[in-house]
């Protein structure tokens, strides 16, 4: 076999000269499975002769004489999309509005193929911060909902922290990553916030 990938019979590897079976053909077991992440037009090829049941008995031949070529064909599909952690930095008393930006977001499977890498679509989030509050166009969000690339660029996707509150560390949340390719895939990522000290004293400090 030329070219990329492997060539199995029910699980063990093909090599040159092998015969495989009527049966383990109508079985399902003759199976071609390409490189990770690899994709084309004559990605590989093999050649093969068929045989028929007649036998070969006073000279009969029952065995193709000519070899016949098989290509294959292998087409690009969407591959997951890759975001980044990352801590950003807010005032107290003062709302984050986060940008596209802030979740690293980058298609480096993608971006080999013809069509090249794919576009942020929409950011998932996966668990909430532990205080403060995250809203998309003042609505507030919960795990499992996402926001798409949009409102982010809108400027709606916000975190405002509780009242007088500061620290590094404050608080944190996962997400995912979605990229317009058609068929979607996520990858979780950690988004850290730290709240700095506004420089007033409230009451009660």
């Amino acid at each position: 076999m030329s070219g990329g990938g492997t060539l199995t019979d029910n699980g063990n590897a093909v090599h040159a000269g092998d015969v495989i079976s009527l049966a383990d053909l109508n079985g399902g077991k003759l199976i071609f499975a390409p490189a990770a992440n690899a994709n084309g037009a004559n990605y590989a090829s093999l050649t093969f002769q068929v045989q028929d049941d007649g036998a070969a008995a006073n000279g009969g031949i029952d065995l193709d004489p000519t070899p016949n070529t098989l290509t294959v064909n292998v087409t690009a599909v969407n591959d997951a999309p890759a975001g980044a952690d990352k801590t950003v930095t807010a005032l107290e008393d003062t709302a984050y509005v986060f940008t596209a930006a802030d979740f690293g977001f980058t298609d480096p499977i993608d971006v080999a193929n013809a069509s090249g890498a794919n576009a942020l679509a929409a950011v998932k989030i996966t668990t909430l911060p532990s205080v403060g509050t995250l809203t998309d166009n003042g609505n507030a969000l919960h795990a499992g909902d996402s926001v798409g690339v949009a409102d982010i660029n809108a400027g709606k996707l916000v975190f405002a922290p509780a009242a007088n509150q500061n620290g590094t560390g404050y608080t944190s949340f996962t997400f995912q990553v979605r990229d317009d390719g058609g068929y979607h895939e996520w990858r979780s990522r950690y988004r850290s916030i730290a709240q700095h000290y506004d420089g007033r004293r409230h009451v009660g400090e």
